[in-house]
């Protein structure tokens, strides 16, 4: 089952939404990155996961902020793999009230098909291929 791995912050677009791509693999259990085991995750400029770890990325566009694991100034990505924090939630920092639907909360070895129908809540879907 193809499962979410970690998501990268690409930035912003010319219409002001954030872009993020999905990492996705099939073997999410043993996907692994430089300095994944280091405290915290947003000292250690922590990249992408190598191509021989995930199988598929997938983008969205959105005006909807997301806070990522990689930039955590607490936690390391092998928290992520442990579950101590998601890979990516909703930042409501500037929200007026909280998302109808419920906020976005991505954890590690999530599947794609429960990623999309979160996404899908709230009219939400990725680009196409």
């Amino acid at each position: 089952m193809r499962s979410l791995i970690y998501v990268n912050i690409v930035g912003k677009n010319s219409n002001n939404e954030f872009m993020y791509e999905f990492y996705f693999s099939d073997e999410a259990e043993m996907a692994w990155g430089i300095d994944w085991d280091s405290k915290p995750a947003s000292i250690c400029n922590i990249s992408v996961p190598e191509k021989m770890e995930y199988d598929k990325i997938k983008v969205l566009k959105t005006d909807i902020p997301l806070n990522v694991a990689q930039k955590n100034s607490c936690f390391s990505m092998q928290d992520c793999k442990d579950g101590i924090i998601p890979i990516a939630w909703e930042n409501l920092d500037l929200a007026e009230e909280y998302p109808e639907n419920g906020r976005f909360v991505f954890p590690f070895n999530t599947s794609l098909n429960d990623v999309e129908m979160s996404l899908a809540l709230r009219d939400l879907a990725f680009e196409n291929e």
